[in-house]
C-alpha cells in the first residue's frame, strides 16, 4: 500500500505539560490558509467528528419537525422544530444575511464546558445535543456548519478551523465561510461576522476540517520535503495539554497520496478545558 507522509499526534501526560511553559507555541499558520490546507488526498476523518455524525445518522438529527415529549412531563421540547422553522425562513435570503442570522442564533445558545456537560475532556456534540444542552467552541462551530449546509451552502466554501488564540492563550474553533473573494469568520467569541483580516493576527491555524477530514496547512504538510530522513516536529502547549505533531514526508508534494491507513492519530486529553 502506498504511503504519503505519516502524522502522529501524541498527547503528553499532565506532569509533562506542567514542565513546559504555556508560551511554548511554535506551530500554526496564517488563518487564510484554511482553504488552501491539504489532506494530501487522505480520507482520514477526525475521530470525534466521525462519532458525532454516527450519532446523527442514528437519529439525533434536526430533520423531523415534530416536537418530542419531555420525560415525566406533559411538556414537549420543540427546540429542533423551532430551529428548522428559523432556517426555513432564511432560505430565500442572501448568503451574507444567512451567515449573520445563523451566527447570531447559534451564539445565543449556552456555553457549557465538556467536562461539565459530558464529564469528558473533549466531546463533539451534534446540533440536536447543542440545542438541548449547549456546548463549547467546536460545538458552536459545528452547529453553524450544519445549519449552513442545510441552507444549501457548499461544503467547499466552509471550513471548521481549529486555531491557537494568542490573546486568550488557548485552542479555539471557529467556522470560516467563503463568500465570493471574501472569507468571513463565525466565532462564538464575537457577536458579529468578522472579516478574516480582523483576526489574522490573533488566530493561528492549527488545522482545518474539510467535511470532517483533517487538512493541514500546506507548509506544514510539506515540511522538510527535501530531507525525508528527518521529521518536522511541532509542539503546542495549552495549559494542561500538549499536542505534538510529527510529520515525515516521503514523497514530493505532487506525489502525496495518503489513504486513511497511512495516518495515525491518537489524542489523549487531560482535564484542561478546550477553550471558549
Amino acid at each position: 500500500m502506498r504511503k504519503g507522509f505519516r502524522i502522529a499526534v501524541v498527547a503528553a501526560a499532565a506532569a509533562l505539560c506542567a514542565a513546559l511553559p504555556v508560551s511554548a507555541h511554535d506551530a500554526g499558520a496564517a488563518l487564510d490558509l484554511a482553504f488552501a490546507s491539504t489532506g494530501a488526498g487522505t480520507s482520514l476523518v477526525a475521530p470525534r467528528w466521525a462519532a458525532m455524525t454516527d450519532r446523527m445518522a442514528a437519529g439525533e438529527t434536526l430533520a423531523s419537525p415534530a416536537c418530542k415529549p419531555v420525560a415525566k412531563t406533559r411538556a414537549r421540547d420543540c427546540r429542533a422544530a423551532d430551529w428548522n422553522r428559523k432556517l426555513d425562513k432564511l432560505r430565500s435570503r442572501p448568503v451574507v444575511r444567512q451567515l449573520k442570522a445563523v451566527n447570531r442564533e447559534v451564539n445565543a445558545l449556552t456555553y457549557v464546558a465538556d467536562t461539565q456537560n459530558w464529564a469528558q475532556a473533549d466531546y463533539w456534540a451534534t446540533p440536536q445535543e447543542m440545542l438541548e444542552r449547549g456546548g463549547d467552541c467546536e460545538d458552536f462551530a459545528t452547529a453553524k456548519y450544519f445549519a449552513l449546509r442545510q441552507l444549501g451552502l457548499a461544503a467547499a466554501d466552509l471550513r471548521i478551523a481549529v486555531v491557537w488564540d494568542s490573546v486568550d492563550r488557548e485552542q479555539h474553533a471557529v467556522l470560516l465561510a467563503r463568500v465570493g473573494n471574501r472569507t468571513l469568520v463565525l466565532d462564538n467569541k464575537r457577536a458579529d461576522l468578522t472579516p478574516l483580516a480582523a483576526v489574522a493576527d490573533r488566530y493561528q491555524l492549527l488545522y482545518a476540517l474539510d467535511e470532517g477530514r483533517i487538512a493541514l496547512p500546506l507548509q506544514i504538510a510539506t515540511a522538510d520535503q527535501t530531507r525525508p530522513s528527518q521529521r518536522s516536529r511541532t509542539r503546542i502547549v495549552n495549559g494542561g495539554r500538549t499536542l505534538v505533531m510529527q510529520i515525515q514526508p516521503r514523497r514530493r508534494p505532487h506525489d502525496l497520496v495518503a489513504p486513511a491507513s497511512a495516518f495515525e492519530m491518537a489524542l489523549a486529553e487531560t482535564s484542561a478545558p478546550a477553550g471558549r
